[in-house]
């Protein structure tokens, strides 16, 4: 999975990433700077933002929504979920390795 997300800032999307993956949610995480034109409370709006594009399982999903949003500055993250139509076996593989898996880590504590 491809989740996509932006931050107001570098330090926090720093942060963020960082704690994403300690908690081994995701396998890796791309920040990039970015200019964003959106509307918010009937207003169009510009900002500068950073996007972080995280790779996950679909998994770790839920959790991941969750921390994202409780350690976000903005009233309404971006959470965006992406199903990704080919992974080559060896990425996948890695993948799998490094992140959480939320069904191993259900089985363990039973």
């Amino acid at each position: 999975m491809i989740v996509l997300s932006t931050t107001a800032s570098k330090k926090e999307a720093k942060a963020l990433g960082k704690l994403l993956l300690e908690k081994r949610l995701v396998t890796c995480v791309q920040r990039l700077k970015i200019k964003s034109m959106y509307r918010w409370e009937n207003t169009l709006c510009k900002a500068k933002e950073y996007l972080l594009i995280l790779k996950t399982t679909k998994e770790n999903l839920n959790e991941l929504e969750s921390i994202v949003k409780a350690n976000h500055s903005y009233e309404v993250p971006q959470f965006v979920a992406l199903k990704a139509d080919f992974i080559s076996k060896e990425y996948k593989k890695w993948l799998e390795k490094e992140c959480k898996s939320v069904k191993n880590s259900k089985k363990n504590k039973a």
